[in-house]
């Protein structure tokens, strides 16, 4: 499954959100994640909905790049794709969590539901706190220094958390039958990377269990 190759991209999406260059990561990690995705298709269609969002994030992305570096001087523009980048990732997280809470009740495993659900519930408080401090509070200095600090944390912890229910996915869901489930896209640069990939995500004990299957 691509849940591996998701695990990078969520990587690069998410925590690099809390860097200087959260734009750029957001354009690796959308392409990455959408990259994933094109396997997880085939597994449910749930997942369909993550790849449209994902599309629409890279070149959200890369509009605020643009704007950033040729057209600087319109703001408004800037902050309209900037604020709209930001949105998207909240939806795309939540679309990832709640696509891995069905397979994961498909397939009966309660504890990746439960920490895909904790992701959802952190998502949603920084949501709220970070519209409060935007809307109601955008003028109230007391109010945002008291919700902003929570709403941080509530985003890095749904990170932390999100990161940790895609490695679970990865490690508990796409071991079925010890069977390679990647499917070829037909292009040898990007099936390349994708087998690639996914050795370098397979842990060392499940590529000994396969080497000795094939010398038999």
């Amino acid at each position: 499954m691509g849940f591996g190759i998701m695990f990078l991209g969520y990587f690069f999406m998410y925590i690099g959100s809390f860097t200087a260059l959260s734009t750029y990561t957001a354009i690796v990690g959308a392409a990455v994640i959408l990259f994933s995705l094109k396997e997880l298709i085939y597994q449910n269609k749930c997942f369909l909905a993550s790849a449209i969002v994902s599309i629409l994030l890279v070149f959200d992305a890369i509009a605020v790049v643009f704007v950033d570096l040729f057209l600087s001087d319109t703001s408004l523009a800037y902050s309209i794709l900037f604020y709209s980048r930001d949105i998207l990732a909240a939806i795309l997280n939540v679309m990832l969590m709640v696509s891995i809470l069905l397979i994961s009740k498909e397939v009966k495993l309660p504890k990746i539901q439960a920490k895909s659900i904790i992701t959802i519930l952190f998502i949603g408080i920084y949501a709220l706190f970070t519209v409060l401090c935007n809307t109601a509070f955008a003028n109230n200095e007391l109010m945002q220094s008291r919700f902003y600090p929570v709403s941080v944390a509530c985003q890095f912890i749904a990170a932390v958390m999100g990161l940790i229910t895609v490695f679970n996915s990865y490690m508990r869901i796409c071991y079925e039958d010890d069977k390679d489930m990647t499917k070829k896209t037909g292009v040898s640069p990007m099936d390349f990377l994708n087998d690639k990939l996914n050795v370098a995500m397979t842990p060392k004990e499940k590529r000994m269990n396969n080497d000795r299957k094939k010398k038999k």
